[in-house]
């Protein structure tokens, strides 16, 4: 009596009555929207693993971008510009013998002189500079280029006094310089001056 009441309840309301062994569609409804749930749970778990690969790989690009800024370069590049400096170098001093005439071979001899001060050879640039100041009796081109190269170096063997007078000849060029770019770089060299005198590095 109870299950004819039942049945008649559930016809009324549109729903049919389940039979034993049969799947009815609010039975496939539901393993239809679990299956679904399953799918875009596993798309979002993909999502969140590609998330932190791209942000693994950012971080690394900027470390690698921030040890390029400090001046730390991987060996090989550190390598390469060995041989470019020592390159450099040779060049100069092919173009020192090659030299016939005397103003070329003062500019070879500025050109090395520059070349083993890139190099942290100080005193093979001074000695380089100085006889690209003494290959020509007339004024030298590269005057002003050999007294900046001849202060830095004199500073980097700790020669103080005598990078202090390189420096005093920079000025005294750059002030007769009729450049404005030029003439504007005498505050600096001013600057290098007092530094040294107040026993200041550069």
């Amino acid at each position: 009596m109870v299950f004819a009441i039942l049945s008649h309840k559930m016809s009324q309301h549109g729903h049919p009555m389940p039979k034993e062994g049969v799947v009815t569609s609010d039975a496939i409804h539901g393993k239809k929207l679990i299956t679904k749930n399953r799918s875009i749970i596993a798309v979002i778990v993909i999502l969140i693993i590609l998330a932190f690969a791209g942000l693994f790989v950012f971080i690394h690009n900027n470390q690698s971008l921030k040890v390029n800024e400090t001046g730390t370069t991987p060996k090989a590049t550190n390598n390469n510009s060995k041989q470019q400096l020592l390159a450099a170098i040779t060049k100069a001093q092919m173009q020192v013998n090659n030299s016939k005439t005397s103003s070329q071979k003062a500019s070879a001899y500025y050109n090395l002189g520059a070349a083993y001060l890139n190099n942290n050879q100080a005193t093979q640039a001074i000695a380089a500079y100085q006889n690209s100041d003494s290959a020509i009796s007339s004024d030298n081109p590269n005057e002003l280029g050999i007294s900046i190269g001849l202060g830095f170096a004199y500073n980097a063997i700790g020669q103080t006094s005598e990078a202090i007078n390189a420096f005093q000849q920079t000025i005294n060029l750059l002030e007769q310089s009729n450049d404005p770019y030029l003439h504007n770089k005498v505050i600096t060299y001013q600057t290098i001056v007092q530094r040294l005198q107040q026993g200041l590095s550069i």
